[in-house]
């Protein structure tokens, strides 16, 4: 999420993160919780600084979208 913490410049090197935790969960056969993705969609029913002020940290709506996507992951 861009805020006055992240710009555009995060986001090549960003997304290798991303992959390589994906990567790990699969080796270690650990859930991993698509985070990018599911913020990437709540930013179509409100702006970034909503989810998370400064791109980074989330706010409690934020904390509330994890904290689903964690119960959902853990309890399929």
């Amino acid at each position: 999420i861009l805020g006055s913490a992240v710009d555009k410049s995060w986001f090549p090197g960003f997304t290798e993160y991303q992959h390589a935790c994906r990567e790990v969960a699969e080796s270690f056969d650990a859930a991993f919780i698509p985070y990018q993705k599911i913020f990437d969609q709540a930013l179509k029913s409100a702006p970034g600084k909503y989810w998370a002020p400064d791109g980074v940290h989330p706010s409690i709506a934020g904390a509330k979208l994890m904290s689903e996507a964690w119960l959902k992951t853990v309890q399929d």
